[in-house]
């Protein structure tokens, strides 16, 4: 799914965003079975957290299946 979000961005689509140099996904393949609290949890959350605050990065959009441990409401607090 995050893949084709991303394509849809398309050079056309971002013409009218010259300083948008394109949209990327980015995903963690753990999905419903990843145990909390644990390293590989905490270094996921840290990442996904680095990629958002990121300087270079304007906005990200997290897209979350609902029923992984790492649920965004609890990301976003």
């Amino acid at each position: 799914m995050i893949n084709r979000i991303a394509a849809h961005f398309t050079p056309e689509r971002l013409a009218a965003f010259p300083n948008v140099d394109g949209v990327v996904a980015f995903a963690q393949t753990s999905g419903c079975g990843m145990s909390s609290p644990s390293e590989h949890f905490d270094l996921l959350r840290r990442t996904i957290a680095g990629y958002a605050t990121h300087a270079n990065v304007a906005a990200a959009l997290v897209v979350g299946l609902g029923c992984e441990r790492n649920q965004v409401a609890d990301l976003i607090a």
